[in-house]
C-alpha cells in the first residue's frame, strides 16, 4: 500500500472524515495534491464507504451493511429527484415505485428519519431534526453518499 493510501486509512480510522473534500484538504497539508477522482479510486481500493447520516456521516472501512445497500439500490433505480424543505424530504420516483423506496428507508432504521409516507410516485420523509431536511436529503442522495 502506498503512503497516500496509508494516510487516507489513518484519516478514516483515527481522525474521522466525512467528505472527499475533507480528505483532499488533509492530504494537501501532508503534501499530496490529488484530484477528487484519485480520492474516489483510493477509497474504493481501501473498501471505504460512508456510514451515518447528514453531517454525522463518516467514512468507514469494510463492507456496507445490508440496509445501506438496499436504500442505495432503491434510490438509484427509482428516484427521479430529491428535495428538502424544513424537516422534510420529498423524493419523486418513477410511477408506482414510491412504496419500494419508502420501504427501503423504513427498514434501514435510520435515527435521522422519523418516518415515511408513500404515494404512487412521491415519498415524504420526515427528518427527526426540525431543520434536518437538507442534511437528510444529502444523506439519502446516492450521488453524495459515495
Amino acid at each position: 500500500m502506498d503512503s497516500r493510501r496509508r494516510l487516507i486509512r489513518h484519516l478514516i480510522v483515527d481522525v474521522g472524515v466525512g467528505s472527499q473534500a475533507e480528505i483532499q484538504s488533509l492530504l494537501a497539508t501532508d503534501g499530496f495534491e490529488v484530484t477528487q477522482a484519485t480520492i474516489s479510486r483510493d477509497l474504493a481500493a481501501l473498501g471505504a464507504h460512508k456510514r451515518g447520516n447528514g453531517e454525522s456521516a463518516r467514512y468507514v472501512l469494510g463492507e456496507p451493511n445490508q440496509s445501506d445497500i438496499e436504500v442505495d439500490g432503491a434510490l438509484n433505480n427509482f428516484a427521479v429527484s430529491i428535495a428538502a424543505s424544513g424537516n422534510t424530504v420529498v423524493i419523486k420516483t418513477q410511477p408506482s415505485a414510491a412504496g419500494v423506496v419508502a420501504g427501503a428507508i423504513d427498514r434501514a432504521d435510520m435515527s435521522s428519519v422519523l418516518g415515511t409516507v408513500a404515494g404512487d410516485d412521491t415519498v415524504l420523509v420526515i427528518a427527526a431534526d426540525p431543520r434536518g431536511g437538507s442534511a437528510l436529503a444529502n444523506a439519502l442522495d446516492p450521488s453524495t453518499r459515495r
